[in-house]
């Protein structure tokens, strides 16, 4: 259990950099980690979360999950044991797209 979790924070890690780094997206998530875990929640400030959502789907084929207003709207994404570094870099990479 010990190693999984460390995989899961190193990919959530990896996503909460890549994704801090673009210009137009805002964190929801801690970045510190000790006060995050393996979801990050992000929300794209000049594009709609729903069009977001949609088109990480139709487009790419990622699957996320989002909360539609309110505090909490953004898109979450849970890297987990199973997803590879380069999925990671190929989520950022389609938010870097969407942000224009």
């Amino acid at each position: 259990m010990t190693q999984v979790e460390a995989r899961m924070r190193a990919l959530a890690e990896r996503a909460k950099q890549g994704l801090a780094a673009i210009a137009g997206v805002e964190m929801k998530t801690n970045m510190q980690p000790e006060l995050s875990g393996g979801v990050v929640k992000f929300k794209l400030r000049n594009v709609p979360t729903k069009r977001a959502y949609d088109a990480l789907w139709q487009r790419h084929r990622i699957a996320t999950s989002s909360t539609a207003a309110g505090e909490s709207e953004g898109i979450r994404f849970s890297p987990h044991i199973y997803n590879s570094a380069a999925q990671i870099d190929a989520a950022v990479a389609a938010v870097r797209e969407l942000a224009g």
